[in-house]
């Protein structure tokens, strides 16, 4: 309506993520760019995290976006708080608009089924897979992006290779398989994915991150993909032996294929 510029700020590491207060990205910078392309954003400004930021005064934080732009509306969510300890808040940026002749607009909070939105309740049901829950709160089906990196081919062996996958410092699901979507070179295949320590087939102490890609043979080692999750299937569990591993991995793979082939 006033013809002016839009211009989102964020930063290119959560500050606590940065400070270490969370584990794991649910976007980084390259998603927030592509969610941000669905909606009329002018511009996206990217605050680079550094101990020397998050240290700025309340005023200084203010000065430096002023600095840099000629603010007439600004608009923040009514928890909005920012500078060390988050000693900016909304009392403050309501002074500093009447002295600075710009509209403050205050965006209350969203509630689903009477919870509010936030990331942190969206990484709840993360970690505990809720996969349904996370679709609902966030907007889409939660994504990873990772690196294919060569492991020792122990899938292949029983009939179902699979990409192991380092994931980037992403918030990985709640240990157990899923059905899944694995985007690479621009097109889009049904996955069974693994989270967990592989305890029938050669135990692993760290978490392994693995997809069987369905109706795929490339070699993508080296490879960077994108990981929709869609579904949780079940628990990570030890078979008895490798034949009862396979049959169920089998199953997975029938139910993933006639449940979500319309998905791709």
């Amino acid at each position: 309506k006033e013809n002016l510029n839009s211009v989102v700020f964020t930063f290119d590491i959560p500050p606590k993520l940065f400070l270490k207060k969370i584990s794991g990205y649910i976007t980084d910078t390259d998603d927030k760019i592509e969610l941000l392309k669905n909606f009329k954003i002018d511009y996206l400004w990217f605050f680079k995290t550094s101990t020397s930021f998050l240290n700025r005064s309340k005023e200084d934080f203010i000065f430096y976006i002023m600095k840099n732009f000629i603010i007439k509306i600004f608009i923040v969510g009514e928890d909005f708080k920012f500078a060390k300890d988050g000693t900016g808040n909304i009392d403050y940026l309501k002074k500093i608009s009447k002295e600075n002749n710009f509209k403050l607009v205050i965006v209350k909070k969203k509630r689903i089924n009477n919870k509010i939105i936030s990331s942190s309740l969206i990484r709840d049901f993360i970690l505990n897979g809720n996969l349904s829950m996370i679709k609902k709160f966030l907007g889409r089906n939660y994504s990873i992006k990772g690196f294919i990196y060569k492991d020792r081919g122990l899938g292949r062996k029983i009939g179902f290779p699979t990409a192991n996958i380092n994931t980037y410092n992403y918030l990985l699901p709640k240990k157990g398989v899923y059905a899944g979507i694995v985007e690479i070179y621009k097109r889009r295949f049904l996955s069974a994915i693994n989270i967990g320590h592989r305890p029938t087939v050669n135990f692993s102490k760290n978490i392994i991150f693995e997809a069987h890609i369905i109706d795929f043979k490339k070699n993508i080692v080296g490879k960077n993909i994108k990981i929709y999750f869609l579904e949780r299937l079940r628990d990570e569990k030890k078979f008895k032996n490798v034949d009862e591993l396979k049959n169920t991995i089998k199953k997975d793979i029938d139910y993933i294929i006639k449940k979500y082939t319309y998905k791709i």
